[in-house]
Parts: C-alpha cells; sequence; structure tokens
C-alpha cells in the first residue's frame, strides 16, 4: 500500500495533548475526514491515533489524538509525517494533479532532450511555477498550456519548451 504525506506534525498547542500540524494539502477537508491519523517517519509508518477532535487553526490544524493527553505527548510526535493511504484521496479535479504523481519527474524538452528533474513548485496565483533543477542548476518554468506541453503521470515525464525556462541564476 503507497502512503501519500499530507502535513507535518509541528509541536503541541496548549496543555492537553493537542498536535498542531502544517498541512501541506490543498484540500483541508482531508483532516475533517479522518478517523484516525497516521504518522511516518522517512516515509515509513510508525503509528497510528483514534482522533476525537480536528479543527483548522489559521493555516495550521489542530488534533486531539486518543492517548496524547500531555503537551509532552504531543511533543514527542513533532517532526512526524501525517500520511494517508494513497487509495482515499479524493479524486483530482478537472486539469488537476497531485504533486506526488510528478515530484522527481524527469523534464525534457519539445525534442525530447533532457533537462533535469521536477524538484519544486511555487503557488503564484494565476500559474504554478516548476522548479526543475539538474547538477547543482535550476531552472523555472510557469505551469502553462504554452511552456508545459504534456504531463504524463504514468511514465512520470513532463515535456516543456525550451523558451519558457528561466534560470535562477539570473
Amino acid at each position: 500500500m503507497n502512503f501519500i504525506r499530507v502535513g507535518f506534525i509541528t509541536g503541541s498547542h496548549g496543555l492537553d495533548g493537542t498536535v498542531k500540524i502544517a498541512p501541506n494539502t490543498d484540500n483541508p477537508q482531508i483532516y475533517a475526514d479522518m478517523e484516525y491519523l497516521m504518522t511516518a517517519k522517512s516515509g515509513t509508518v510508525k503509528g497510528s491515533y483514534e482522533i476525537t477532535s480536528v479543527h483548522e487553526h489559521g493555516s495550521a490544524i489542530l488534533m486531539q489524538l486518543k492517548g496524547v493527553d500531555t503537551k509532552e505527548k504531543a511533543q514527542a510526535l513533532k517532526g512526524l509525517e501525517v500520511v494517508i493511504p494513497e487509495n482515499v484521496l479524493p479524486e483530482e479535479g478537472e486539469g488537476d494533479i497531485y504533486w506526488h504523481k510528478i515530484d522527481n519527474a524527469e523534464v525534457v524538452d519539445e525534442n525530447g532532450i533532457y533537462i533535469g528533474r521536477l524538484t519544486d513548485y511555487l503557488e503564484t496565483g494565476s500559474n504554478d511555477v516548476f522548479v526543475i533543477t539538474e547538477g547543482g542548476k535550476s531552472w523555472m518554468i510557469s505551469n502553462n498550456e504554452h511552456h508545459v506541453l504534456k504531463i504524463d503521470t504514468a511514465n512520470r515525464r513532463i515535456t516543456v519548451d525550451r523558451a519558457g525556462l528561466v534560470s535562477e541564476d539570473i
């Protein structure tokens, strides 16, 4: 079974064992739908906790977990990843792609010439910007139909128009 990281435990909130989570998903509803919180470290599942309450707190998620009833117990979970089984992810919306499907994808130009690997993306408002790295160099490219010509999630390969690349060295 594949697990997908949807956040990190950043510490405790208050004295009653509430854990504070930094989500890395655009869909906080995922947290509201959880019955159990699964934790992992370096992709290896470490534990599962029954959730007794969950709510948003600014950009964070606060959760009460059964058996985690002190600040110290909550702090002991700090740094762990929050993961969910891939098969429980909501369906992707029209034109949406989950990051885990393209993270570290091979990036080639319109002629199939290798450029690098997709290592990050930046949310800029109108279009996300992909960050491509190779051999200590980095480029950015706007994720739009003029610059990103094809995203092949099955083969983890992205085809771009080389003219749209911007060097981070500028």
